[in-house]
Protein backbone atom coordinates (compact mmCIF):
# COMPACT_ATOMS: atom_id res chain seq x y z
CA UNK A 1 0.00 0.00 0.00
CA UNK A 2 1.29 3.18 -0.75
CA UNK A 3 0.45 6.84 1.12
CA UNK A 4 1.86 9.96 1.63
CA UNK A 5 4.08 10.02 4.62
CA UNK A 6 5.23 13.42 4.92
CA UNK A 7 3.07 13.82 7.95
CA UNK A 8 4.34 10.78 9.36
CA UNK A 9 7.70 11.78 9.77
CA UNK A 10 7.67 13.17 12.95
CA UNK A 11 5.47 10.53 14.72
CA UNK A 12 7.89 7.94 13.16
CA UNK A 13 10.89 9.71 14.59
CA UNK A 14 9.06 9.09 17.99
CA UNK A 15 7.95 6.05 17.59
CA UNK A 16 11.30 4.59 16.64
CA UNK A 17 13.38 6.66 19.12
CA UNK A 18 11.42 7.45 22.37
CA UNK A 19 14.84 8.78 23.83
CA UNK A 20 15.15 11.60 21.58
CA UNK A 21 11.56 12.64 22.81
CA UNK A 22 12.84 12.13 26.23
CA UNK A 23 15.54 14.15 26.19
CA UNK A 24 14.33 17.00 24.08
CA UNK A 25 11.70 17.24 27.33
CA UNK A 26 14.47 17.01 29.52
CA UNK A 27 16.06 19.95 28.58
CA UNK A 28 13.36 21.94 28.53
CA UNK A 29 10.97 21.09 31.18
CA UNK A 30 12.11 17.91 33.54
CA UNK A 31 11.80 14.50 34.37
CA UNK A 32 10.39 11.16 32.10
CA UNK A 33 8.50 8.86 33.46
CA UNK A 34 8.54 5.25 31.49
CA UNK A 35 5.77 3.81 31.55
CA UNK A 36 5.42 0.10 31.17
CA UNK A 37 2.11 -1.47 30.29
CA UNK A 38 -1.34 0.10 28.66
CA UNK A 39 -3.32 0.27 31.78
CA UNK A 40 -1.14 2.59 33.63
CA UNK A 41 -2.84 6.40 33.58
CA UNK A 42 -0.02 8.38 31.88
CA UNK A 43 -2.87 11.50 32.71
CA UNK A 44 -1.57 11.47 36.51
CA UNK A 45 2.41 12.45 35.63
CA UNK A 46 0.99 14.64 33.07
CA UNK A 47 -0.58 16.61 35.56
CA UNK A 48 2.58 16.10 37.86
CA UNK A 49 3.93 17.93 34.85
CA UNK A 50 6.10 14.59 33.66
CA UNK A 51 6.77 13.21 30.35
CA UNK A 52 5.09 9.82 30.19
CA UNK A 53 6.79 7.67 27.61
CA UNK A 54 5.52 4.18 27.37
CA UNK A 55 8.10 1.74 26.69
CA UNK A 56 8.21 -1.12 24.03
CA UNK A 57 10.66 -3.76 24.75
CA UNK A 58 11.74 -3.31 21.27
CA UNK A 59 12.55 0.45 21.70
CA UNK A 60 14.39 0.96 24.73
CA UNK A 61 18.06 1.83 23.64
CA UNK A 62 19.58 3.82 21.09
CA UNK A 63 22.53 0.77 20.64
CA UNK A 64 19.88 -1.58 19.10
CA UNK A 65 17.08 -3.89 20.37
CA UNK A 66 18.26 -5.82 23.86
CA UNK A 67 17.40 -9.10 24.97
CA UNK A 68 16.99 -10.83 28.16
CA UNK A 69 20.45 -13.23 27.01
CA UNK A 70 22.69 -10.95 29.07
CA UNK A 71 20.84 -11.41 32.95
CA UNK A 72 21.35 -13.93 35.49
CA UNK A 73 20.13 -17.35 34.47
CA UNK A 74 17.45 -17.15 37.60
CA UNK A 75 15.95 -13.84 36.32
CA UNK A 76 15.91 -14.64 32.72
CA UNK A 77 13.67 -17.71 33.73
CA UNK A 78 11.36 -16.32 36.04
CA UNK A 79 10.65 -13.09 33.57
CA UNK A 80 8.80 -13.52 30.18
CA UNK A 81 10.92 -12.01 27.27
CA UNK A 82 9.38 -8.44 26.75
CA UNK A 83 9.69 -7.57 30.72
CA UNK A 84 13.08 -9.26 30.77
CA UNK A 85 14.81 -6.64 27.91
CA UNK A 86 13.24 -3.54 30.43
CA UNK A 87 14.91 -5.71 32.98
CA UNK A 88 18.35 -6.16 31.40
CA UNK A 89 18.01 -2.39 29.46
CA UNK A 90 18.20 -1.06 33.03
CA UNK A 91 20.58 -3.21 34.87
CA UNK A 92 23.05 -2.00 31.71
CA UNK A 93 22.27 1.49 32.57
CA UNK A 94 20.19 1.86 29.06
CA UNK A 95 17.26 3.42 29.88
CA UNK A 96 19.22 6.50 31.46
CA UNK A 97 17.02 8.23 29.38
CA UNK A 98 14.35 8.01 32.04
CA UNK A 99 13.97 9.21 35.60
CA UNK A 100 11.18 7.15 36.94
CA UNK A 101 9.39 4.31 36.23
CA UNK A 102 5.74 3.04 36.56
CA UNK A 103 4.49 -0.56 35.91
CA UNK A 104 1.21 -1.38 34.68
CA UNK A 105 -0.72 -4.33 35.88
CA UNK A 106 -1.29 -5.43 32.27
CA UNK A 107 -0.15 -9.04 33.03
CA UNK A 108 1.37 -11.30 35.75
CA UNK A 109 4.92 -11.41 33.74
CA UNK A 110 4.50 -7.12 34.24
CA UNK A 111 3.68 -7.65 37.92
CA UNK A 112 6.46 -10.34 38.47
CA UNK A 113 8.79 -7.66 37.26
CA UNK A 114 7.79 -4.98 39.61
CA UNK A 115 8.46 -7.47 42.54
CA UNK A 116 11.80 -8.21 41.00
CA UNK A 117 12.95 -4.77 40.26
CA UNK A 118 11.76 -4.01 44.09
CA UNK A 119 13.74 -6.69 45.39
CA UNK A 120 16.57 -5.03 43.49
CA UNK A 121 16.59 -1.56 44.59
CA UNK A 122 16.47 -2.75 48.52
CA UNK A 123 19.40 -4.70 48.09
CA UNK A 124 21.15 -1.71 46.86
CA UNK A 125 23.82 -2.82 44.38
CA UNK A 126 21.76 -1.32 40.78
CA UNK A 127 21.88 1.84 41.20
CA UNK A 128 21.15 2.19 37.24
CA UNK A 129 17.59 1.47 38.01
CA UNK A 130 15.65 4.61 38.96
CA UNK A 131 12.36 5.65 41.64
CA UNK A 132 9.69 2.68 40.91
CA UNK A 133 5.79 2.59 41.47
CA UNK A 134 3.64 -0.06 40.29
CA UNK A 135 0.11 0.67 39.07
CA UNK A 136 -2.35 -1.70 40.92
CA UNK A 137 -5.44 -1.58 38.33
CA UNK A 138 -8.30 -4.16 38.63
CA UNK A 139 -10.02 -5.32 35.66
CA UNK A 140 -12.53 -7.46 37.15
CA UNK A 141 -16.57 -6.13 36.24
CA UNK A 142 -17.28 -5.00 40.61
CA UNK A 143 -17.77 -2.07 42.30
CA UNK A 144 -15.94 -2.98 44.78
CA UNK A 145 -13.05 -2.99 42.02
CA UNK A 146 -14.37 0.40 41.10
CA UNK A 147 -13.56 1.30 44.66
CA UNK A 148 -9.98 -0.56 44.98
CA UNK A 149 -8.87 1.04 41.57
CA UNK A 150 -10.03 4.68 42.54
CA UNK A 151 -7.58 4.07 45.80
CA UNK A 152 -4.61 3.15 44.51
CA UNK A 153 -5.09 5.79 41.86
CA UNK A 154 -4.50 8.30 44.49
CA UNK A 155 -1.61 6.63 45.53
CA UNK A 156 -0.12 6.48 42.01
CA UNK A 157 -0.92 10.60 41.68
CA UNK A 158 0.52 11.06 44.96
CA UNK A 159 3.96 9.61 43.80
CA UNK A 160 3.44 11.85 40.58
CA UNK A 161 3.21 14.41 43.01
CA UNK A 162 6.86 13.25 44.66
CA UNK A 163 8.33 13.02 42.00
CA UNK A 164 7.07 15.81 39.82
CA UNK A 165 8.40 17.98 43.24
CA UNK A 166 5.07 19.66 43.62
CA UNK A 167 1.41 18.80 44.90
CA UNK A 168 -1.20 18.05 41.81
CA UNK A 169 -3.84 20.40 42.01
CA UNK A 170 -7.64 19.33 40.80
CA UNK A 171 -7.52 21.73 38.36
CA UNK A 172 -3.69 20.19 36.75
CA UNK A 173 -5.55 16.81 36.84
CA UNK A 174 -8.73 18.14 34.96
CA UNK A 175 -6.40 19.61 31.96
CA UNK A 176 -4.64 16.72 31.64
CA UNK A 177 -7.64 14.88 31.32
CA UNK A 178 -8.65 17.23 29.15
CA UNK A 179 -5.89 17.50 27.09
CA UNK A 180 -5.87 13.26 26.72
CA UNK A 181 -9.68 13.66 25.50
CA UNK A 182 -8.47 16.43 22.53
CA UNK A 183 -5.36 13.85 21.71
CA UNK A 184 -7.98 10.84 21.75
CA UNK A 185 -10.59 13.03 19.44
CA UNK A 186 -7.32 13.20 16.46
CA UNK A 187 -6.86 10.03 16.93
CA UNK A 188 -10.48 8.96 16.37
CA UNK A 189 -10.48 11.27 13.37
CA UNK A 190 -7.34 9.37 12.02
CA UNK A 191 -8.79 5.94 12.29
CA UNK A 192 -11.72 7.40 10.72
CA UNK A 193 -9.49 8.03 7.88
CA UNK A 194 -8.22 4.18 7.86
CA UNK A 195 -11.47 2.89 7.92
CA UNK A 196 -13.05 4.34 5.45
CA UNK A 197 -14.28 2.49 1.95
CA UNK A 198 -11.80 4.53 0.58
CA UNK A 199 -9.03 4.83 3.52
CA UNK A 200 -6.68 7.29 3.16
CA UNK A 201 -4.01 6.36 5.65
CA UNK A 202 -3.62 2.35 6.20
CA UNK A 203 -2.81 0.15 9.07
CA UNK A 204 0.97 0.63 9.09
CA UNK A 205 0.18 4.47 9.38
CA UNK A 206 -2.29 3.78 12.22
CA UNK A 207 0.45 1.72 14.30
CA UNK A 208 2.81 4.38 14.06
CA UNK A 209 0.51 7.45 14.96
CA UNK A 210 -0.68 5.02 18.02
CA UNK A 211 2.60 4.33 18.97
CA UNK A 212 4.08 7.71 19.52
CA UNK A 213 0.64 8.96 21.01
CA UNK A 214 1.78 7.18 23.99
CA UNK A 215 5.33 8.88 23.66
CA UNK A 216 4.73 12.81 22.73
CA UNK A 217 3.91 15.49 24.60
CA UNK A 218 0.21 15.47 23.95
CA UNK A 219 0.06 19.19 22.27
CA UNK A 220 3.19 18.09 19.76
CA UNK A 221 1.37 14.82 19.02
CA UNK A 222 -1.70 17.35 17.74
CA UNK A 223 -0.02 19.34 16.12
CA UNK A 224 1.78 16.35 14.06
CA UNK A 225 -1.47 15.01 13.10
CA UNK A 226 -2.90 17.85 11.54
CA UNK A 227 -1.50 17.41 8.32
CA UNK A 228 -2.60 13.74 8.03
CA UNK A 229 -4.74 12.31 4.44
CA UNK A 230 -7.96 13.66 4.27
CA UNK A 231 -7.62 17.05 6.01
CA UNK A 232 -7.96 18.65 2.86
CA UNK A 233 -9.39 18.43 -0.37
CA UNK A 234 -6.66 17.13 -2.59
CA UNK A 235 -6.08 14.04 -0.20
CA UNK A 236 -5.47 11.15 -2.15
CA UNK A 237 -6.82 7.46 -1.82
CA UNK A 238 -4.15 4.43 -1.32
CA UNK A 239 -3.32 2.48 -4.36
CA UNK A 240 -4.54 -1.11 -3.55
CA UNK A 241 -6.49 -1.09 -0.28
CA UNK A 242 -6.57 -4.74 -0.37
CA UNK A 243 -8.83 -7.35 1.93
CA UNK A 244 -9.90 -5.49 5.10
CA UNK A 245 -8.52 -7.58 7.78
CA UNK A 246 -8.96 -6.73 11.83
CA UNK A 247 -6.16 -7.77 14.05
CA UNK A 248 -6.54 -9.05 17.39
CA UNK A 249 -4.37 -10.93 19.69
CA UNK A 250 -0.97 -10.24 21.38
CA UNK A 251 0.47 -6.84 21.51
CA UNK A 252 2.03 -5.61 18.12
CA UNK A 253 4.73 -3.06 18.49
CA UNK A 254 6.35 -4.08 15.38
CA UNK A 255 5.76 -1.90 12.31
CA UNK A 256 7.11 -4.67 10.27
CA UNK A 257 4.00 -7.25 10.88
CA UNK A 258 1.87 -4.68 9.46
CA UNK A 259 4.34 -3.84 6.64
CA UNK A 260 4.47 -7.29 5.57
CA UNK A 261 0.62 -7.72 5.89
CA UNK A 262 -0.51 -5.06 3.81
CA UNK A 263 2.14 -5.20 1.18
CA UNK A 264 1.18 -8.60 0.39
CA UNK A 265 -2.86 -7.53 -0.22
CA UNK A 266 -4.33 -6.87 3.13
CA UNK A 267 -5.78 -3.38 4.69
CA UNK A 268 -5.71 -3.73 8.34
CA UNK A 269 -8.66 -1.59 9.15
CA UNK A 270 -8.48 -1.68 12.77
CA UNK A 271 -7.03 -3.79 15.72
CA UNK A 272 -7.95 -4.36 19.68
CA UNK A 273 -4.25 -5.54 20.82
CA UNK A 274 -2.91 -3.64 23.76
CA UNK A 275 -0.35 -1.81 21.43
CA UNK A 276 -3.70 -0.36 19.23
CA UNK A 277 -4.87 3.31 20.03
CA UNK A 278 -7.92 4.64 17.84
CA UNK A 279 -9.14 7.22 20.46
CA UNK A 280 -12.09 5.22 20.81
CA UNK A 281 -11.57 4.23 24.68
CA UNK A 282 -11.29 7.39 25.78
CA UNK A 283 -11.82 8.90 29.29
CA UNK A 284 -15.50 10.53 29.66
CA UNK A 285 -15.64 13.75 31.18
CA UNK A 286 -16.33 13.18 34.78
CA UNK A 287 -17.29 15.39 37.82
CA UNK A 288 -14.22 14.53 39.44
CA UNK A 289 -11.81 13.94 36.81
CA UNK A 290 -9.86 10.93 38.31
CA UNK A 291 -13.00 8.86 38.18
CA UNK A 292 -13.14 8.71 34.00
CA UNK A 293 -9.38 8.48 34.36
CA UNK A 294 -9.80 5.05 36.73
CA UNK A 295 -12.59 3.87 34.45
CA UNK A 296 -11.15 3.97 31.26
CA UNK A 297 -8.51 1.88 32.00
CA UNK A 298 -10.80 -0.46 34.39
CA UNK A 299 -13.47 -0.96 31.52
CA UNK A 300 -11.06 -1.31 28.85
CA UNK A 301 -11.22 -4.57 26.68
CA UNK A 302 -8.16 -3.84 24.54
CA UNK A 303 -5.68 -6.51 24.91
CA UNK A 304 -6.31 -10.17 26.33
CA UNK A 305 -9.40 -11.04 28.41
CA UNK A 306 -7.67 -11.51 31.71
CA UNK A 307 -11.03 -11.07 32.80
CA UNK A 308 -14.12 -11.31 31.12
CA UNK A 309 -13.42 -13.24 28.54
CA UNK A 310 -17.00 -13.05 26.79
CA UNK A 311 -17.73 -9.39 26.95
CA UNK A 312 -13.79 -9.47 25.37
CA UNK A 313 -14.59 -11.28 22.16
CA UNK A 314 -18.07 -9.57 21.61
CA UNK A 315 -15.83 -6.08 21.68
CA UNK A 316 -13.78 -7.73 19.46
CA UNK A 317 -16.82 -9.34 17.06
CA UNK A 318 -18.38 -5.63 17.50
CA UNK A 319 -15.28 -4.01 16.09
CA UNK A 320 -14.38 -5.87 13.53
CA UNK A 321 -18.09 -5.55 11.81
CA UNK A 322 -17.94 -1.52 12.37
CA UNK A 323 -14.91 -1.31 10.45
CA UNK A 324 -16.46 -3.03 7.42
CA UNK A 325 -13.66 -6.25 7.70
CA UNK A 326 -13.70 -8.97 5.48
CA UNK A 327 -11.90 -10.89 8.09
CA UNK A 328 -9.96 -11.00 11.54
CA UNK A 329 -6.29 -12.21 12.39
CA UNK A 330 -5.63 -13.07 15.49
CA UNK A 331 -1.70 -13.44 16.02
CA UNK A 332 -0.74 -15.06 19.41
CA UNK A 333 2.87 -15.08 20.76
CA UNK A 334 3.68 -18.53 22.19
CA UNK A 335 4.41 -16.32 25.68
CA UNK A 336 0.63 -15.15 26.01
CA UNK A 337 -1.97 -17.63 27.05
CA UNK A 338 -4.74 -15.34 27.65
CA UNK A 339 -4.98 -14.32 24.06
CA UNK A 340 -4.89 -17.65 22.70
CA UNK A 341 -7.93 -18.52 24.84
CA UNK A 342 -10.41 -16.54 23.02
CA UNK A 343 -10.28 -17.90 19.91
CA UNK A 344 -12.68 -20.46 20.13
CA UNK A 345 -15.59 -18.00 21.38
CA UNK A 346 -14.44 -15.54 18.85
CA UNK A 347 -15.19 -17.62 15.95
CA UNK A 348 -18.26 -18.70 17.21
CA UNK A 349 -19.42 -15.13 17.58
CA UNK A 350 -17.90 -13.69 13.48
CA UNK A 351 -19.90 -17.27 12.45
CA UNK A 352 -19.73 -17.74 8.47
CA UNK A 353 -19.80 -13.90 7.86
CA UNK A 354 -16.17 -13.21 8.88
CA UNK A 355 -13.74 -15.57 8.83
CA UNK A 356 -11.07 -16.01 11.44
CA UNK A 357 -7.54 -16.92 11.36
CA UNK A 358 -4.99 -17.48 14.24
CA UNK A 359 -1.99 -18.19 13.87
CA UNK A 360 0.82 -18.39 16.91
CA UNK A 361 4.07 -16.95 16.55
CA UNK A 362 7.21 -16.88 19.05
CA UNK A 363 7.90 -13.94 20.93
CA UNK A 364 9.86 -11.58 18.90
CA UNK A 365 10.48 -13.00 15.79
CA UNK A 366 10.20 -12.01 12.03
CA UNK A 367 8.25 -15.46 10.99
CA UNK A 368 7.63 -13.79 7.15
CA UNK A 369 7.04 -17.15 5.79
CA UNK A 370 4.11 -17.85 9.13
CA UNK A 371 2.61 -14.41 8.08
CA UNK A 372 2.33 -15.34 4.36
CA UNK A 373 0.45 -18.63 4.98
CA UNK A 374 -1.93 -16.42 6.75
CA UNK A 375 -2.34 -13.72 4.39
CA UNK A 376 -2.85 -16.85 1.70
CA UNK A 377 -5.71 -18.17 3.95
CA UNK A 378 -7.32 -14.76 4.56
CA UNK A 379 -7.09 -14.10 0.79
CA UNK A 380 -8.64 -17.49 -0.30
CA UNK A 381 -11.65 -16.85 2.34
CA UNK A 382 -10.89 -19.97 4.28
CA UNK A 383 -11.16 -20.81 8.19
CA UNK A 384 -8.10 -22.01 9.59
Amino acid sequence: METGSDWLAPLRAAYSAPWTVAESWRARHGAVVGVFGRLVPRELFAAAGLLPVRLSPRRLSARGELTGDALPPGLAAELAPGPARVLAALLAGELDWIDFLVIGRDSESYTKLFYVLRELVNSRDHPTIPPIAFCDVLRTPARTSARYNRIRARELLETAASWGGDPVSEESLREAARDAALTAAEMRRLNELRTALIPTISGHDMLIAAGASQVLPAAEMRSAVAFAPGTAPAAKALRHPGRRVYLTGSGQDDPWTYEVLEARGLSIVGEDHEWGEDGLDHPAPTDDPLDGIVDARHLSLAGAARAGLAERTRHTASRARACAADSVLQIVFDDDEASGWEAPHLRELLGDEIPLVTIELEHGRRDEEMLAAAVTTLLGGNDV
